[in-house]
């Protein structure tokens, strides 16, 4: 049971602007610290952690995460970013964009499928990340929009339960398959809130989502990593 005034309490109101700390809560997941202004969860699968801080000390906080063996975070507070990013190789900046629609049209896309295993060789040359793709595909997260059994684009369901790794075949833009695609993933999916992370200047990205209806979180979220990602189990 959670105690009134903590931080955590806080958050999980605003769901638009803490979609990871709502995720994280879902799933596995272990609480290292949580009291009026301090929120440290670490998710055990992606070996994530999740920092927010709201106090008047953010060095102090700073500290006692860089003694966690951190491998990736996550964070909405700037400070603790600036603080933390000099000690990871990779820090970038997100903004969240929840789907929350009342009604929904599940099941009724046949184009709408998981990902076929001859077009696994596109999604690895195009994603990058071959392992963690990989990973993805044979976890049932990766999934393909199919017109006249012709791939069209995939996206995919990551480690954090974010909806992301959208890709549409260059021939195939402009067409609306992007916004079918994302769209008809939100509302097949079932595991929790229904969420993605999207590069801050990513504004293609930023604008299909509020297209299909989703809400832009007005607080960034912020990145630092030292190793891509994985799946740990």
């Amino acid at each position: 049971m959670l105690i009134k005034n903590m931080l955590m309490e806080e958050l999980l109101k605003d769901k638009i602007n803490y979609p990871h700390v709502v995720s994280a809560l879902q799933h596995p997941h272990q609480i290292i610290e949580n009291s009026e202004d301090s929120l440290l969860i670490f998710c055990p699968v992606s070996k994530v952690f999740i920092a927010e801080y709201a106090g008047p000390n953010a060095p102090d906080f700073a500290r006692f995460i860089k003694n966690q063996d951190i491998i990736r975070l996550q964070t909405t507070n700037s400070t603790l970013y600036d603080l933390l990013k000099p000690d990871f190789s990779v820090h970038y900046q997100c903004v969240q964009a929840v789907y929350d629609t009342k009604t929904t049209e599940k099941g009724i896309f046949p184009q709408f499928k998981p990902l076929l295993p001859e077009d696994m060789p596109f999604a690895e040359e195009t994603y990058g990340l071959k392992t963690y793709i990989q990973q993805l595909f044979h976890r049932n997260r990766l999934f393909g929009w199919y017109e006249n059994d012709v791939l069209t684009g995939y996206v995919a369901f990551h480690i954090d339960e974010s909806a992301g790794a959208l890709y549409i075949k260059p021939e195939f833009r402009k067409k609306g398959y992007g916004a079918k695609l994302m769209k008809t993933a939100f509302e097949n999916y079932d595991e929790g809130i229904k969420y993605s992370q999207i590069v801050h200047d990513n504004t293609g990205s930023i604008k299909l989502h509020e297209k299909i209806g989703c809400t832009i979180s007005e607080k960034p979220l912020f990145w630092v990593y030292n190793e891509d990602f994985i799946y740990y189990e």
